[in-house]
């Protein structure tokens, strides 16, 4: 909330960053506005979630003619489209401490619920960046309210589906971006955040998720099998414990390797706009 409120208030004034202690304090005394507000944010999120953006995959030529053609079919739609860093902003203020401090346990436990589960809808969103904010806000938010989780994958079985392949969806992701270890995206990080309060809250209602089989490419390697078990010595090392070489022998392999130019190019932006 931070964040969003330094860039909007640099585009129009910082007129939200003075009626920001008035919003607090309508939220908590008002339930009827309490509703409209979470309301707001939830429709907020659902509208961006559905956002045309442009995809990094194709020819220059095919971008540069598919996205003449999006842009003059959906001018209107993206102009009208809700700003992002209000969003946040939004969440910002029905989770400040002001709010919190003045509700009782039950209002923060439903307000949270609400936006986890309305953050959550961004998850499924078609558009990576987008993904990326959704997935950091929600795991802030269950990192407040562990009760969420239940919430949302009891209203929402497509939530508790999504959820539930998380861990495969940030296997895959980490071996993607395995070339530039240990440098990794902001994506990334925002999927190993979200995988890492989902375990958490798992801890506090236990049947809230049944996690699935970990899935991966077919390009993804496995772990060597041992045929027979290896034998136990003090200086056996993990590679051969875990299986991920079959004997606790080592082979020293010598040659060169060549370095050539990648033909990369930088991929379109997308349309959403991030807080980032």
């Amino acid at each position: 909330a931070a964040c969003s409120e330094n860039a909007i208030g640099s585009d129009v004034g910082g007129a939200l960053s003075f009626i920001r202690t008035s919003l607090q304090g309508a939220v908590a005394s008002s339930s009827s506005f309490r509703r409209v507000l979470l309301a707001a944010v939830r429709r907020a999120i659902r509208l961006l979630a559905v956002t045309e953006y442009t995809s990094d995959e194709g020819t220059s030529e095919e971008d540069d003619t598919e996205s003449e053609r999006k842009r003059s079919e959906s001018s209107d739609t993206v102009g009208s489209a809700p700003d992002a860093r209000l969003v946040s902003f939004l969440t910002g203020v029905l989770l400040s401490e002001p709010v919190s401090e003045r509700l009782t346990d039950e209002e923060n436990v439903t307000v949270r619920s609400g936006l986890f589960e309305g953050w959550c809808i961004g998850l499924l969103s078609a558009s990576s960046p987008w993904r990326m904010v959704c997935s950091f806000t929600a795991a802030n938010i269950l990192n407040m309210c562990p009760q969420a989780l239940s919430h949302a994958t009891s209203r929402i079985p497509i939530i508790a589906k999504y959820l539930g392949r998380l861990e495969s969806t940030v296997l895959r992701r980490t071996w993607a971006e395995r070339a530039a270890v240990p440098v990794c995206s902001k994506y990334a990080q925002a999927l190993t955040e979200l995988l890492a309060s989902v375990k958490c809250a798992l801890r506090v209602s236990p049947g809230a998720l049944h996690p699935s089989c970990i899935k991966v490419d077919a390009a993804t390697p496995l772990p060597f099998i041992p045929t027979c078990s290896p034998t136990k010595t003090d200086a056996e090392s993990w590679e051969c414990s875990e299986g991920w070489v079959i004997g606790d022998s080592w082979e020293v392999w010598t040659g060169s390797v060549e370095i050539m130019e990648v033909e990369w190019k930088t991929p379109p932006r997308s349309s959403v706009r991030t807080l980032m």
